[in-house]
């Protein structure tokens, strides 16, 4: 058992090292990400992954923060607010 631990800290280790190297010839974008309140290492991993690097394809920042399911919904009607709650993320669709 330990040695599965072990084997799989390992390739985590690996995947980390790939996504930094994948991602330093982007590192501007990184960093902006980086500078959001409530981002984290993974956070900011894994909205350029989520987006591609040509959010062009969105209009507008709320397109793209409701693509990466970052933002809770906002239902309102007759000036009351229903429940909200964030989505969950599904590999399964595609960009807009």
């Amino acid at each position: 058992m330990a040695g599965q631990i072990d084997q799989l800290d390992r390739e985590i280790a690996e995947l980390k090292r790939d996504i930094c190297q994948r991602l330093a010839p982007h590192e501007p974008i990184v960093g902006r990400l980086a500078a959001i309140p409530d981002f984290g290492e993974v956070s900011t991993r894994m909205a350029p992954a989520e987006l591609g690097l040509d959010t062009e394809v969105f209009r507008t920042p709320q397109r793209a923060a409701g693509w990466c399911v970052l933002c809770p919904g906002n239902r309102k009607s007759a000036g009351k607010r229903g429940p909200t709650k964030a989505r969950i993320a599904t590999a399964h669709r595609y960009r807009p």
